[in-house]
């Protein structure tokens, strides 16, 4: 959101970066250059999507070139996935060549609480954030440390504006990974409060040269592997059988 146009250029421009969202950034730069308050430089622009839809998934993928004026140029591309409409798989490919610094957000709604500051990247998996009766966990993957901020104002960070002229404090995680591209973050949102698991590792995709994930995701009553790339997702295999009744 935004809360105000001219009174503070420094959090207009917060409103307006790349880590004030849902996404990565990459060695800090921004997916657009920001000049001013209004104006934009060199935009990134979409690249192509695709999505796709069964009994067992639902996905989006797509990407963007804002990291292309880099040296040497670097893509983005996400793919979001609904997995027995139980849970969802975020993953981030990151192409390129050499040592990055790639910074995940996840902000969320004001009134979410967490039981728990967990002490290091391992212990995400058992922190759960609550919001009046739904809760969520966030298990990452590919990522080196894990920090938290909220209502921060040096740097700026942890903030939401719901409408203009109000800005509440919320709470942001950052994941951060320390790697030589092409690689590949990524998390699960969980929304249950039961344990659960998982696990990534790089496989062979069907489109040569593609990149792709294998992710075994594990709860008491399930156990799930599937495997993302940039443009598509197939649920392998899932025990028990996607829709079966669970005794």
């Amino acid at each position: 959101g935004v809360e105000q146009y001219h009174e503070d250029p420094e959090f207009r421009s917060y409103y307006r970066s790349t880590r004030a969202h849902n996404t990565v950034s990459v060695d800090g730069h921004e997916q657009s250059e920001i000049w001013g308050s209004f104006r934009v430089a060199r935009r990134a622009h979409p690249l192509a999507a695709s999505w796709g839809e069964d009994a067992s998934l639902a996905f989006a993928s797509g990407g963007h070139n804002g990291f292309r004026r880099l040296d040497p140029p670097i893509d983005h591309q996400r793919t979001v996935c609904w997995i027995d409409r139980r849970f969802w798989v975020i993953c981030d490919f990151i192409s390129g060549s050499g040592p990055h610094q790639l910074d995940s957000y996840l902000h969320f709604h004001p009134e979410v609480e967490f039981s728990h500051e967990p002490d290091s990247r391992d212990e995400l998996a058992a922190v759960e954030g609550r919001r009046s009766a739904a809760g969520l966990k966030v298990i990452a993957w590919g990522i080196d440390s894990w920090t938290a901020h909220r209502a921060e104002s040096n740097p700026i960070q942890g903030w939401y504006a719901p409408e203009f002229g109000k800005k509440l404090g919320s709470t942001t995680w950052c994941l951060t990974a320390e790697s030589q591209l092409p690689a590949s973050i990524g998390y699960v949102l969980w929304p249950e409060s039961t344990p659960v698991s998982v696990e990534m590792e790089s496989c062979e995709s069907e489109q040569q040269g593609e990149p792709a994930n294998r992710l075994r995701v594990q709860s008491a009553d399930a156990r799930y592997s599937i495997r993302v790339t940039p443009t598509t997702v197939q649920l392998e295999s899932v025990s028990p059988p996607v829709n079966a009744p669970v005794s």
